[in-house]
């Protein structure tokens, strides 16, 4: 439980009682690299938190491209929200991109949690706020910056990423070609 308090409180200040209460609602999991924790179709089930590997979300269009929209790399959380709120099928997949540790918590069991403590309320705020402004840069960039401004905004603001996924990753990450992202980096 220690690696899980000190990784829940990077997101929300929990007192102990309320990080005790976690104890047999998160589930520690190992998962190798290609494992799929949602596929396209399937209603979302849980909440992660991310001890150590990569994991992303992306789409994959008629033709198989993929476009991934979150990479989440160790001490962050994620989900495929939308999928988790309103309980219909996702879009999108969820991916073990790098062994991973995970703890995950089932949607029931967390909204049992903000339901019993009110510090729970405030770390999922904190969590959608983070997510919101997260999402919102990243349309941002999307709509303003060209290729090779994304590519040093990401470089700047989280370079982790472009070491710990493939060209392929990164650039479907960036909304960019492979070939594009080969150049931007020989620069």
């Amino acid at each position: 439980m220690n690696s899980l308090s000190a990784l829940l409180r990077c997101f929300h200040p929990l007192s102990d009682a309320e990080l005790l209460a976690a104890e047999g609602v998160f589930r520690h999991e190992s998962h190798p690299r290609g494992t799929l924790l949602l596929r396209a179709g399937e209603v979302c089930e849980h909440f992660y938190a991310v001890a150590s590997g990569v994991l992303r979300t992306f789409f994959q269009n008629e033709d198989g491209t993929e476009r991934t929209r979150l990479i989440l790399l160790p001490n962050s959380m994620g989900t495929v929200l939308a999928s988790l709120l309103d309980r219909l099928p996702s879009q999108e997949f969820f991916e073990v991109l790098e062994d991973a540790v995970v703890y995950a918590v089932p949607r029931d069991s967390f909204y049992r949690l903000m339901a019993e403590h009110s510090g729970w309320n405030l770390f999922y705020r904190s969590m959608l706020e983070r997510a919101y402004l997260f999402q919102n840069r990243r349309i941002e960039d999307r709509e303003t910056l060209d290729a090779h401004q994304r590519f040093r905004a990401l470089q700047q603001s989280q370079p982790e990423i472009l070491r710990s996924v493939s060209n392929a990753v990164a650039a479907s990450y960036l909304g960019i070609s492979p070939e594009t992202l080969s150049r931007l980096k020989a620069r």
